[in-house]
């Protein structure tokens, strides 16, 4: 997400390894320095949990905290599941409809996982009240779309403002990755 109001449009995609500035123009990054052709679930499982593994462990130390989404879906249950430093810095932010499956899929992972600060937020009734919708809607084309990253980023302001210390570095964390990967 570039902004509220991206000034780019018709972005079909970005090819790999590249980042894509908000004046439109492309860098593109270095690949892997080798591939691999992984035909055994195991190996391709461990490989993929050291790497997780090891952004985990690049990333937890530069933040006071970490507000991440949980939706009870594949992504989120993999990220919530991954071994942290410092549990008690790991705020889980759940927006959903009362009683959804995405609801009562994130408290039960939440509940068998044990993790602390748990917040949920019922989104048709905040936030569709007031201008929350409004401030931080994606937009596709010009037309207001409602999406995982709009509803957590919206909750995630209003939740920063209630609970967290004004001066804390926080990092946000949404995650598409297993729904990408396991496709």
């Amino acid at each position: 997400v570039l902004r509220d109001e991206p000034v780019l449009r018709e972005i079909r995609s970005v090819p790999p390894h590249s980042t894509l500035h908000p004046d439109g123009s492309l860098t593109t990054h270095e690949g892997p320095r080798k591939t691999a052709r992984i035909t055994d679930a195991g190996t391709a499982a461990r490989r993929f949990r050291g790497v997780l593994d090891d952004v985990i462990a690049d990333l937890e130390p530069r933040w006071s905290a970490h507000c991440a989404g949980l939706t009870g879906g594949k992504d989120s249950r993999i990220l919530a599941a991954l071994p942290k430093r410092s549990s008690s810095r790991w705020h889980w932010l759940t927006v959903s409809g009362r009683d959804d499956a995405e609801h009562k899929g994130a408290a039960a992972t939440a509940a068998r996982l044990g993790l602390e600060h748990v917040s949920w937020t019922e989104w048709t009734a905040d936030f569709l009240a007031g201008d929350a919708h409004r401030v931080s809607a994606d937009l596709a084309n010009g037309v207001g779309a409602v999406s995982d990253n709009t509803l957590l980023r919206s909750s995630f302001e209003r939740y920063r403002r209630e609970a967290l210390s004004a001066d804390e570095r926080v990092a946000l964390w949404i995650g598409t990755l297993a729904d990408g990967l396991f496709a």
